[in-house]
């Protein structure tokens, strides 16, 4: 009986180890992440199509994700830039006579530029949520992957498994922070693109009709 008591009795150190080091972890990151949410409130106006706060050159289908998503920042860059002299322009090309609006031709435009602006908002929230589903399901691996193999594992695997746990929550908080902030920004975001479409000198003498 005693080798069983013996076992068991390591068994409980090893919890007991490795629940001080989650706690400490679990603290650490916390201070972390309430730094990181600071730095965030400066540019929490702007739209961004970026990975951040971890490393995607794991594999190539990594970097091929993050290269992907650097060219559709590029294109998102050069669209405004080309839009900031006019927004309008690139709707206006859709009519006949840009020159000559009526009514039906403002309301049109209206509709199509406010459509275009809530696509790349909704856009955006998608790939926002892409990076804590990818991260939420890594984590869950790691965790199954830790259940199967914990009693054969040794202290400084051990330590590298409470470390990435450590990191991939730092992450997912900061994604579900950010998801948050895109939510309610979007709202007013949007209201913000209506008032500026009905007061826009082109628009407002047809839509107030």
């Amino acid at each position: 009986a005693s080798r069983p008591n013996f076992e068991l009795h390591e068994l409980l150190e090893k919890a007991l180890r490795m629940e001080d080091k989650s706690r400490h972890a679990l603290q650490a990151s916390m201070k972390e992440t309430t730094r990181i949410l600071a730095h965030m409130q400066q540019d929490e106006q702007e739209i961004k199509l970026e990975v951040s706060f971890y490393d995607t050159m794991r594999n190539e289908a990594a970097r091929n994700a993050r290269l992907e998503k650097e060219d559709r920042a590029r294109e998102e860059r050069e669209r405004q830039e080309k839009q900031a002299s006019d927004y309008l322009a690139p709707f206006l090309l859709h009519l006949k006579n840009p020159e000559q609006l009526d009514p039906e031709s403002a309301a049109h435009v209206r509709e199509i530029c406010l459509k275009d602006f809530s696509d790349r908002l909704t856009e955006r929230a998608k790939l926002i949520s892409s990076w804590y589903d990818r991260e939420k399901r890594q984590l869950q691996e790691k965790q199954e992957w830790f259940r199967e193999h914990q009693a054969a594992l040794s202290e400084s695997q051990e330590d590298e498994y409470v470390h990435y746990c450590s990191e991939a929550n730092f992450r997912i908080q900061i994604l579900v922070k950010r998801l948050e902030t895109h939510k309610k920004q979007a709202s007013q975001a949007y209201l913000a693109m209506d008032q500026k479409l009905r007061s826009d000198s082109r628009l407002a003498p047809y839509l107030s009709m």
